[in-house]
């Protein structure tokens, strides 16, 4: 409310980069675990069969783009958490 105040309007870069921060950090944690992991299974412990189906799965997962994935997800969470928690809009 504070940019839209007649009185005193106030703007800042702070929120815009703590945001991306608080977001960005632990995505980026949790897909470099994710990531390692897979790694490490497919080299080292999955079976010559299993990293023959595997291995072109997740190529194929990395040649998508993020934003088209995001959008995907975006559609198919909302009208899942619409149907799963009926909220109230006005």
């Amino acid at each position: 409310m504070y940019p839209t105040s007649s009185d005193n309007p106030r703007y800042s870069l702070i929120p815009l980069i703590s945001g991306s921060l608080l977001t960005a950090l632990p995505a980026t944690i949790i897909a470099s675990v994710f990531g390692v992991g897979a790694g490490i299974y497919l080299s080292e412990i999955s079976s010559p069969k299993a990293k023959e189906i595997l291995k072109p799965v997740i190529e194929l997962f990395a040649g998508i783009p993020t934003v088209v994935i995001g959008f995907f997800l975006l559609a198919i969470g909302a009208s899942f958490f619409n149907d799963l928690f009926h909220p109230v809009t006005d």
